[in-house]
């Protein structure tokens, strides 16, 4: 019994995938006009001047790097992931049944085939029995041994052995057809 590997769809991936962390990477500029600061006063003896103080730059910067993981979700991460993958399965078991029908399918067509193969071989063989009891009445017909009556049912034997035969060749080709398309010949 082969197995068959099955891809598992995209949607299997995207709910196993809420339980990885995520990354996040954000950047900011500012251009400030004038850096901020401020004015100290003179202080004198240890400030003898009044000074400017600069308490920022003129260009900012920020880069933030976070990284966020599920610690316990109360199955909100955990009931998709685990319907995708029951989802999967039953996709999967579907495929496997479609496979046996159609090995059962295929197996039956052949069996009947072959029984109606042999059937047909047995009606061919009763037919050309008739046609020699036919035969045989007609000779005896001839010589006086047979009457009209018995040649005549002879004959109506005959024909109604033939339409079978043609039935059973019509439905033998059609059980053939069947085959190929199911087999894909």
């Amino acid at each position: 019994d082969d197995a068959i590997a099955v891809p598992v769809p995209q949607p299997a991936g995207q709910a196993r995938a809420a339980f990885y962390p995520t990354l996040g990477l954000s950047a900011t500029y500012t251009r400030l006009g004038n850096a901020p600061g401020a004015v100290i006063p003179a202080m004198p003896p240890l400030i003898p001047a009044e000074r400017e103080i600069t308490t920022g730059f003129a260009d900012n910067y920020l880069a933030r790097l976070s990284v966020n993981a599920p610690l316990f979700t109360w199955g909100k991460i955990s009931q998709p992931y685990r319907i995708e993958m029951e989802r999967v399965i039953a996709e999967s078991l579907k495929l496997a049944q479609s496979e046996e029908e159609i090995k059962l399918a295929t197996t039956e067509l052949f069996w009947s085939a072959l029984a109606l193969e042999k059937n047909l071989e047995v009606r061919k063989k009763s037919a050309e029995s008739l046609e020699r009891h036919l035969k045989t009445v007609e000779n005896k017909l001839a010589v006086g041994q047979a009457t009209n009556f018995e040649q005549l049912r002879a004959q109506v034997e005959l024909s109604n052995a033939r339409v079978p035969i043609t039935q059973a060749e019509a439905q033998l080709k059609t059980l053939y057809d069947r085959l190929g398309i199911l087999l894909g010949l």
